[in-house]
């Protein structure tokens, strides 16, 4: 590789052998959490590819990750029966920064605790609505007596 060429075979590693970094939380993550990191991201794209249609909460078919990431739906079957198809950069970054995101720690502790503030709020709107419920019974009620 030539070290006089511009762009990416110039830029300095930050750490050695570590080339998966989830740029949201790299400043705060353990050097544990790290090597989890590293452990848990799977390479080559057909085996993320399968992470993301596997681990993911929402419900997704090849169709829609496709459409996701700018492929064919074709191209996305194949990726997961183990061909190596030459995709471009665009998807395979967002491929690659969507599996970053479902494996790194900082991520998953981010949407646990996104998920419990909605189940929270979800909570405090289904205890409001039963108290206006209520509220419009009693209203309704005071309003036949008189």
């Amino acid at each position: 590789m030539k070290t006089k060429a511009p762009g990416r075979a110039r830029k300095k590693k930050d750490r050695q052998g570590c080339a998966v970094v989830c740029r949201a939380h790299d400043d705060w993550l353990t050097e544990d959490e790290r090597a989890l990191l590293l452990e848990e991201f799977p390479t080559g794209l057909p085996a993320q590819v399968r992470l993301i249609l596997d681990k993911d909460e929402r419900e997704w078919n090849v169709s829609r990750l496709a459409s996701l990431v700018n492929l064919m739906p074709l191209t996305v079957r194949l990726l997961l029966r183990g061909w190596r198809l030459p995709v471009g950069s665009g998807p395979r970054r967002a491929i690659r920064r969507w599996v970053v995101d479902l494996v790194c720690p900082g991520c998953i502790a981010f949407r646990q605790r996104e998920r419990d503030e909605q189940q929270a709020a979800a909570g405090r709107r289904a205890r409001r609505a039963q108290l206006r419920a209520r509220h419009r019974a009693l209203e309704a009620a005071r309003w036949r007596q008189e």
